[in-house]
C-alpha cells in the first residue's frame, strides 16, 4: 500500500526585514510549491502573514497561530517555508515550535536551508542557531536606527517617521494650510481660549490631523507643544538647538503657548462640563490655593480644593459680580494699558539678543571644560548662573507674547461690550490679566436682604483688586 504523503502547511511571510526582501509572498509560495513537488509532499494550505514581523510581539501573527493549531490537531503533518527566519526570529518562540514538532513528529523543510531534521540534536541546534542570528541582526538594526536618530537630532536634521503636522512628507517643507491652523490655534491660546472650544472651532473649519481624522483636544494640544513648531530639535525631551526646517511660530510665541498649556491651573470646567469664569483665576481667602468649581447640593459653587469649610460660594452670582467689575475696569484706559504693559515694556530685539548670547555662553562652557580650561565645579556654578538669567529672559519674552492677545480690546469702541460678548475662556484670560480675585470666608448667618430659596451671597466677600 502506498505510504500517505505528508500534508504540508506552506507558510509565507514578509516584513521589512532584509532576509527575503524583494521576494514577496507570491515568490515565496512559488518556490515552496516547487520544493513540495520535489519532496513529494501535498500542500494542504497556504498560510500568509504578509507584512508582519516575526519579532513584533504586540501585533502578533494570526497565520502563525493557525499553523500551530493545525499541527496540534494533526491537520498538518509537515511545514514548508522559504527560510527558517520566516518562521521564527525569536529564540523563545522557537522553543514552543520545537516542542510541538517533537510531540507530533511533523516534518519541516525550507527552500534556503533544505530539510530541517528537528528530531535530531544537530537539527534542533541548527534551528536555534539560525533564530539566534536573526534575533541578533534585528537588535543590531534597532541599535543602528537609534544611533542614527540621535545623530540626526544632534545635527538638527529631521529623523523621519510619520509626516509632522504643518509640514510636507519630507518633514522640512511647510504645508501652508496646516501651518495656518497652528498659527491661529497658538494665537487663540494666547488670547485665553480653552482647548475644548478651540478644538471644536478648528474642526468646524475643516482642519484634520495628518491621518485625516478630526482633532481631539489632546491631539491639538500635542501639536501646539511641539518644539519643531519653533524650529527647535528635541531628543528624549531635551531641546538640543536649532533645527534645519523653517519655523511655524517664532520661539517667543511658542514658549508662551507652552507656558499656558502646561499650567496646572488650567482646569476650567465643572464636572458637568459647563464653563467657569474663575477656575484657576480666583483663590481661596483662607489658604491661597486656586478655587475649583463643583456641586454643593443642587448648587454649583466655587470652593477651596482642599477644604470646603474654607470657602464655598455660588459660582453664578460670583461670576456675575466679577464680570460687572471687569466691564468697568475695561472702560478705563489705564486698565487696558496695564494689560498691554508686558508687551510695551519689553525690548524684544534686545531680549532676543540676550537669549542668543546667553545660549552661546552656555555652549562655550562645554567646550572650555573639554579643553581643560574649566573644572567640573566651575562649569556647574557658571551653568546655574547663566541658566537662571536665560530662564528670566525667556519668561519676559513669553509674557510679552501672551499679552498681545489684548490688542483688540484696546482698539474696540467699547472694550466692556467686547468682553461680555467673548467666550468664557477668553473672558477668563482677561480677568486674570486685569485683576486679582480672592474669595473670602463668609460670616455665619443670613446676609441682609436675603430672599428665601436663594443661596446666601455676600458681595463683600469677593475681593477684586485691579492689578497695578
Amino acid at each position: 500500500m502506498e505510504q500517505t504523503r505528508p500534508r504540508a502547511a506552506l507558510y509565507v511571510r514578509i516584513s521589512n526585514d532584509k532576509a527575503g526582501a524583494g521576494l514577496g509572498v507570491q515568490r515565496q509560495e512559488s518556490d515552496c510549491r516547487s520544493l513540495a513537488a520535489r519532496l513529494g509532499w501535498a500542500v494542504a494550505e497556504v498560510i500568509d502573514d504578509n507584512d508582519l514581523s516575526a519579532y513584533d510581539r504586540r501585533k502578533g501573527r494570526p497565520g502563525y497561530r493557525r499553523l500551530l493549531a493545525g499541527l496540534r490537531s494533526g491537520e498538518f503533518t509537515a511545514v514548508l517555508a522559504w527560510h527558517a527566519d520566516r518562521l521564527h526570529r525569536r529564540t523563545a518562540e522557537l522553543e514552543e515550535f520545537l516542542d510541538l514538532i517533537e510531540s507530533t513528529g511533523a516534518k519541516v523543510a525550507t527552500v534556503q536551508g533544505g530539510d530541517l531534521d528537528l528530531s535530531s540534536p544537530d537539527g534542533r541546534m541548527t534551528a536555534k542557531l539560525l533564530a539566534t542570528i536573526a534575533q541578533r541582526e534585528i537588535e543590531h538594526g534597532r541599535e543602528r536606527m537609534v544611533r542614527a536618530k540621535a545623530q540626526a537630532a544632534a545635527s538638527g536634521q529631521w529623523r523621519g517617521g510619520r509626516r509632522p503636522y504643518g509640514y510636507e512628507p519630507d518633514g522640512v517643507t511647510v504645508r501652508e494650510e496646516e501651518a495656518a491652523v497652528v498659527r491661529y490655534a497658538a494665537e487663540q491660546v494666547l488670547a485665553g481660549r480653552s482647548m475644548r472650544a478651540l478644538t471644536a472651532e478648528v474642526n468646524a473649519q475643516g482642519a484634520r490631523t495628518t491621518t485625516g481624522k478630526p482633532f481631539s483636544s489632546t491631539t491639538l494640544r500635542t501639536v501646539l507643544l511641539r518644539p519643531r513648531n519653533a524650529a527647535l530639535i528635541d531628543h528624549k525631551g531635551e531641546i538640543l538647538g536649532a533645527a534645519s526646517w523653517p519655523p511655524l511660530l517664532d520661539e517667543d510665541t511658542w514658549r508662551a503657548v507652552v507656558g499656558i498649556l502646561t499650567d496646572p491651573a488650567r482646569v476650567t470646567t465643572s464636572g458637568d462640563g459647563s464653563p467657569n469664569l474663575l477656575t484657576g483665576v480666583a483663590t481661596c481667602g483662607t489658604c491661597g490655593l486656586p478655587v475649583q468649581a463643583g456641586k454643593s447640593r443642587d448648587l454649583t459653587v466655587y470652593r477651596c480644593p482642599t477644604d470646603q469649610r474654607h470657602v464655598a460660594r455660588s459660582r453664578d452670582l460670583t461670576d456675575e459680580l466679577v464680570r460687572a467689575v471687569i466691564v468697568e475696569l475695561l472702560r478705563r484706559p489705564e486698565a487696558l494699558r496695564r494689560a498691554l504693559a508686558p508687551a510695551e515694556g519689553v525690548d524684544l530685539e534686545g531680549t532676543r539678543a540676550e537669549v542668543a548670547a546667553l545660549t552661546a555662553r552656555l555652549d562655550q562652557l562645554g567646550l572650555d571644560y573639554a579643553d581643560g580650561l574649566l573644572n567640573a565645579a566651575q562649569v556647574k556654578t557658571a551653568t546655574q548662573r547663566l541658566q537662571g538669567r536665560l530662564d528670566e529672559a525667556r519668561d519676559r519674552l513669553a509674557a510679552a507674547a501672551a499679552s498681545t492677545g489684548f490688542e483688540d480690546l484696546a482698539a474696540a469702541p467699547d472694550p466692556g461690550a467686547l468682553f461680555l460678548a467673548a467666550p468664557v475662556d477668553r473672558q477668563r484670560s482677561i480677568v486674570r490679566a486685569l485683576a486679582e480675585v480672592v474669595i473670602l470666608p463668609s460670616p455665619r448667618g443670613r446676609p441682609a436682604g436675603w430672599t428665601p430659596g436663594q443661596p446666601y451671597f455676600r458681595p463683600e466677600t469677593i475681593k477684586i483688586t485691579p492689578r497695578t
